[in-house]
């Protein structure tokens, strides 16, 4: 008897595709469920690339939020292709980093939240905490 340890692997119907060129067009026309889709399918990604150059949490949900209230407010300036687009939000994220200041660590227990996280909050129409999840 064989045992196979490869993992089953997904059709490509198990995986929806993603149109990004649909969805940044419709983010430039400030449609937000477009932008939560954005968001949801962008950020663990540019979270993970954030958190590993920075020390505190706080500190990344906070850069995160400024990251996609940035990529809602220049969504009309994108001329790339489709597939460009991920690559797009992830430069905005290595610009952020490059030219944030160091900032004094805030408390993991602080329930103060930043302007950037309440108006990604606000424009996702979710609560500020949820944004501070991992994914």
């Amino acid at each position: 008897m064989r045992i196979s340890l490869r993992r089953p692997s997904l059709t490509r119907d198990a995986v929806p595709e993603v149109d990004f060129g649909s969805l940044m067009d419709r983010v430039s026309r400030g449609d937000r469920e477009a932008f939560a889709v954005l968001y949801d399918q962008t950020s663990g990604p540019v979270r993970d690339r954030i958190q590993a150059r920075l020390v505190h949490p706080h500190s990344t949900t906070t850069l995160v939020a400024a990251v996609y209230v940035e990529v809602w407010w220049l969504a009309g300036c994108y001329a790339g292709p489709p597939s460009g687009v991920t690559g797009w939000i992830h430069g905005i994220a290595e610009r952020r980093l490059r030219d944030r200041r160091p900032q004094p660590p805030v408390p993991a227990a602080s329930t103060e939240r930043t302007i950037e996280v309440r108006e990604l909050a606000d424009l996702l129409g979710r609560a500020p905490e949820e944004l501070t999840s991992y994914r």
